[in-house]
């Protein structure tokens, strides 16, 4: 079997935004050593769009009339078939599944990299001139051609499989997304093949299912077309794991043989509470994120120049009171002073006297402030109001005058939306370069889309990490300023989660919080009733909910992480408290699946408290973790 390289979500090594080198000579190696060089992080396509690309599939008709599905058919047949009237193919032979076909309308052509698989695993990070390169790449004659489970034809890009167990849909799916789909020998190699060659990383779905055909010594084609340019972790190595397990890779039985990390304090958990006059948060916290709360830079100054200040100073009571930490959000722009109020206003001279009037007031007591909220869906709009950048070096320069020691974070960026997350974002991060990374932290929301679940969130943290490594950003904490599931939008309709998913759901968002090295996680949010726009709800009656909210904090506050072991079925997490070992196990995706236990661990409960005996050194885990001690 193949040793699995380690899983570090937040190196990108190999990308970089160079264009293709050329000519280069191909290396000939074999796929175990061609997958320890490579990055393994989760497949993301948020913001995918064939334009960036150039021309979708299929291309243009060669002479005879053939398009690329007959092309390929045509290099790839057993037996070479007669090309009629508009490259009808008849007669022809073709191995498919170590079945032989004899008709060419029974077999679907399957790019093994598709444009929107290389988007997955790092293209996002491209220019438009590198991913036009790929797509030019992946035309050349000596790609059209399939490998088969007998034939390994190494530089060839397509695989052949029966029409009726391939669903493809304008060119997006290939071979990496067919998850149902077994792998032979050949297209792992031409998968590794094509995704080495372009410095993309490897989804470890797609690396456990080549693992699992156990193909070692396979013959891979190496052809570097980007420069090879490594680039180490920067926004992340992990602060609640042991600097000697960042970046090691560990069997469930392994967790509690590595060192335990640094005390994990109550600080991870955050809450929205947008009505402190309603019913009182049941559940233990310690930052306060205020955002919906009417005290944004509208409700504050209606009018200009005149100051409305007792929402926030009511705010500021109720978090002083239960010694909360506060994080300020400037945004919502009032209609005297921008175009709209989810946009930046028009003038900066009008931002900094908000943000001078709101820092001066507070202070200290404000104990992080962040720069807006969500810029990146008014990213159209981006030459019709103020700099993002210089706007965060407004809130830097008040907050050293006014408040020294309070932290001053980046705009919250969303990974839920239809545009294209990585060229937004990198237009910030690269000036922010140029004034010294004048911040203390970077922020984000990961929302998933509403029919995804935590797994899509924990990808979605993973995609964050790598777009500040691409960016050579420093080792600051990433904090996830909103979350929560099931959201509506996006052309999807909302989706309420019923338990035991919801009590399941939150509780994962706060362990992968410290699997994946997130600093804090504020979750949107506590109200007095339902919260229409959402997929869980937090309030006085969500007893459940609230009970997975308190099982998941009494276990991760005041223990230390030792470390995790990640799969697409399976995450088990060591952790150590007092000098005792547990460890928390569950299914990302909530299929039940069943795991080897950590040595030594006797007995399984559940968040509701119910226990039973290990016996056999097994348990079967589902979307509530388990606590295993």
């Amino acid at each position: 079997m193949i040793k699995r390289p380690a899983i570090v979500l937040s190196s990108l090594a190999l990308m970089v935004t160079a264009l293709p080198v050329a000519p280069a000579q191909a290396a000939v190696t074999t796929i175990e050593p061609t997958l320890q060089t490579m990055s393994v992080a989760p497949a993301m396509a948020l913001g995918f769009a064939f334009k960036d690309f150039g021309t979708p599939r299929p291309k243009a008709k060669n002479a005879r009339g053939c398009r690329e599905r007959e092309r390929v058919l045509i290099a790839s047949a057993e037996r070479a078939p007669r090309v009629g009237a508009g490259c009808r193919l008849s007669g022809g032979t073709w191995r498919v599944n170590g079945k032989l076909i004899r008709s060419a309308r029974a077999i679907e052509v399957v790019p093994l990299v598709s444009e929107k698989g290389a988007w997955s695993q790092g293209a996002y990070g491209w220019s438009n001139s590198q991913q036009r390169s790929f797509v030019r790449w992946y035309q050349r004659a000596g790609r059209e051609c399939a490998v088969t489970p007998t034939r390994s034809t190494l530089g060839c890009g397509y695989t052949l499989k029966p029409r009726a167990s391939v669903e493809l849909t304008a060119s997006q799916t290939d071979l990496m997304s067919l998850a149902s789909l077994r792998l032979s020998c050949p297209e792992s190699a031409g998968i590794v093949g094509i995704l080495a060659s372009w410095g993309l990383s490897i989804d470890p779905g797609v690396q456990t299912r080549i693992e699992a055909a156990d193909c070692g010594d396979s013959r891979v084609q190496v052809l570097r077309k980007n420069r090879i340019n490594p680039v180490t972790a920067s926004s992340t190595g992990n602060p609640y794991l042991a600097p000697a397990n960042i970046g090691r890779a560990f069997t469930s039985t392994e967790v509690l043989d590595a060192a335990p990390g640094p005390v994990i304090s109550a600080e991870q958990f955050g809450l929205h509470v947008p009505d402190v006059s309603g019913p009182e948060p049941t559940v233990p916290y310690a930052w306060l994120r205020l955002w919906d709360a009417k005290t944004g830079w509208e409700p504050l100054e209606q009018n200009k120049g005149t100051y409305y200040w007792k929402w926030l100073d009511d705010s500021m009571a109720f978090a002083e009171a239960r010694g909360l930490k506060v994080m300020y959000v400037f945004g919502d722009t009032p209609a005297w002073a921008g175009p709209s109020p989810a946009y930046p206003p028009t003038e900066l001279s009008e931002f900094r006297r908000y943000v001078n009037a709101v820092v001066s007031r507070y202070g200290n007591r404000i104990a992080a402030y962040e720069v807006w909220n969500e810029p990146n869906v008014y990213s159209s709009m981006a030459d019709e109001v103020a700099n993002l950048v210089d706007m965060t070096m407004v809130v830097r320069e008040a907050v050293d005058t006014y408040a020294p020691g309070s932290k001053v974070l980046t705009p919250s960026t969303t990974m839920r939306t239809d545009t294209t997350v990585y060229p937004f974002f990198k237009e910030y991060l690269e000036p922010l370069a140029e004034k010294g990374w004048p911040v203390d932290g970077f922020t984000v929301h990961t929302y998933p889309t509403a029919a995804q679940g935590p797994a899509f969130r924990a990808a979605q943290v993973g995609q964050f990490q790598q777009m500040l490594t691409l960016a050579g950003a420093p080792k600051l904490p990433v904090w996830d300023t909103e979350v929560n599931y099931g959201l509506g939008g996006l052309r999807e309709l909302k989706r309420d989660i019923p338990e035991p998913d919801a009590s399941g759901y939150l509780s994962q968002t706060f362990l992968d919080s410290v699997r994946l090295g997130v600093t804090q996680t504020d979750w949107y949010l506590w109200f007095a009733g339902v919260y229409s726009l959402l997929g869980i709800q937090m309030n006085p009656q969500t007893v459940d909910t609230n009970a997975s909210w308190q099982w998941t904090y009494d276990q991760l506050v005041g223990s230390q992480l030792r470390a995790c072991s990640h799969t697409t079925s399976a995450t088990v997490c060591g952790f150590e408290r007092n000098g005792e070992s547990f460890a928390i196990a569950w299914s990302p995706r909530g299929v039940p699946n069943e795991i080897a236990v950590p040595n030594g661990l006797t007995q399984a409960c559940s968040i509701t408290g119910t226990c039973s005996p290990i016996s056999d050194g097994t348990v079967t885990v589902g979307i509530r973790p388990l606590k295993l001690s």
